[in-house]
């Protein structure tokens, strides 16, 4: 009730807007990552990196692969913590 009577919106106009919002920022950094983990993969199979280099070319590989799990992730797990955040604005 205080949502309409401040926003003059109803929950399911802020839910749907905030689901929007989610879907292009996971968007955007899932893509990032995939980029950063296919431009990397490129810099591994076919540059001519020392072996000095190497270790930290992996670790920004599997560092990437985490970050596009997590923004995957949050894309996914979006419609259960929005019913999480309904549940706990009705205790």
């Amino acid at each position: 009730m205080f949502n309409n009577f401040v926003l003059g919106a109803t929950g399911d106009e802020i839910n749907s807007a905030l689901q929007r919002v989610v879907d292009i920022v996971t968007l955007i950094g899932g893509t990032a990552f995939t980029l950063a983990i296919m431009i990397i993969g490129l810099v591994i199979i076919f540059g001519s990196v020392s072996a000095a280099k190497m270790r930290g070319l992996w670790i920004a590989l599997i560092s990437c692969i985490a970050g596009a799990f997590i923004f995957f992730s949050a894309n996914w797990l979006s419609g259960a913590i929005d019913g999480i955040a309904m549940f706990a604005h009705f205790l």
